[in-house]
């Protein structure tokens, strides 16, 4: 009665799955970090561009 759940407004693209063990030195978030996993707890984790478009490139996205 009167729950209404809050959703992120989300844009798919077409991707391929990308391992992230090629990328852990490459991201900020991961770089130099043992337990890189642990950010990622909390369900959101603001990720920068430079980030973003490392791992579009890794999932082969063009259309961002």
């Amino acid at each position: 009665g009167g729950f209404v759940p809050w959703r992120r407004a989300v844009q798919w693209h077409i991707a391929q799955p990308a391992p992230i063990a090629p990328l852990l030195d490459l991201l900020t978030w991961t770089c130099g970090q043992r337990n890189w996993g642990y950010r990622l707890r909390f369900g959101v984790l603001q990720i920068d561009k430079t980030d973003f478009a490392v791992i579009a490139a890794a999932m082969q996205v063009h259309a961002i």
